[in-house]
């Protein structure tokens, strides 16, 4: 019988390499406690958590439970209380079974806005403004701001875009998709409430889109009696309506677009002399 060193070697590395290298360390036994920001995830047939939990930009675990309602904590510093279980692939990040929450630190700030009768919740990290009759939220580290608000009489044609609804009212969403810029208006009763997010040059853009999202979603409107019992006076001239931007708003006849942003090219109607 013939000998091969060549193969015998080849069997030798093909032993060594059975198994796929070393195996991960075993996860903690017991009850364990975790801090971070708690994220939901999209949900997966091919591994278990339902949130992930947050240090700084690291993801530390996969989240789960069946005992706490884990959406009520998300976007919150949370500490938890639960035990570690593999996941379905041993690859992916182990899943924290929650059994209790143990502290919740707010990440986000609730806003009321009384000029436009709307609230709001944001980052906890982000700064509000008012200039010139509109409402801006700042990122941080920005020095111009990622959301304005604005309001006005409702025009005559609706815009195409997007069909949505904030907080029970019909709106429109029309994204460009060169920059990121966003454009909801929403039509309350006679007068078009304008969300315009700009995300400019922002070094974390899919994260500030999240957060954009989270924000709209989180719009709450007062009611106008309520708005009014604060009111007083008589003749008051109601705010300019915007036109151009994103969604190429017409005036009236008789008025102009007087354009005041040229990177939106967005403006408010004047009357022709």
């Amino acid at each position: 019988m013939k000998f091969f060193p060549g193969l015998l070697l080849v069997a030798v590395f093909l032993a060594s390499c059975e198994g796929g290298g070393p195996e991960r360390p075993p996860l903690p036994e017991g009850i364990q406690t975790f801090s971070g920001v708690l994220l939901p995830t999209e949900l997966s047939l091919v591994r278990r958590g339902t949130h992930v939990l947050m240090q700084g930009e690291k993801e530390l675990y996969f989240v789960e439970s069946t005992v706490v309602t884990l959406r009520n904590y998300e976007r919150k510093m949370v500490t938890l209380r639960g035990t570690l279980e593999p996941n379905v692939d041993s690859k992916l990040l182990p899943v924290f079974v929650v059994d209790s929450i143990v502290d919740i630190e707010s990440t986000t700030r609730d806003w009321g806005i009384r000029q436009l009768d709307l609230s709001l919740t944001t980052p906890l990290s982000w700064q509000q403004r008012n200039e010139g009759g509109q409402v801006q939220f700042f990122a941080e580290g920005m020095e111009r701001p990622v959301l304005t608000i604005d309001e006005g009489p409702a025009p005559g044609e609706t815009s195409l875009g997007e069909s949505l609804v904030v907080d029970g009212f019909p709106g429109v969403r029309i994204v460009n998709e060169q920059n990121g810029n966003q454009a909801v208006y929403v039509l309350r009763e006679e007068m078009m409430v304008t969300f315009l997010f700009t995300p400019r040059d922002y070094p974390n853009p899919e994260k500030l889109r999240e957060e954009w999202v989270s924000v709209l979603a989180s719009v709450q409107f007062l009611s106008r009696a309520e708005s009014s019992e604060a009111v007083t006076g008589t003749g008051a001239v109601g705010p300019a309506k915007p036109c151009g931007g994103p969604a190429g708003v017409l005036c009236p006849a008789g008025f102009f677009c007087e354009v005041t942003d040229m990177e939106t090219d967005s403006g408010t109607c004047q009357p022709l002399h």
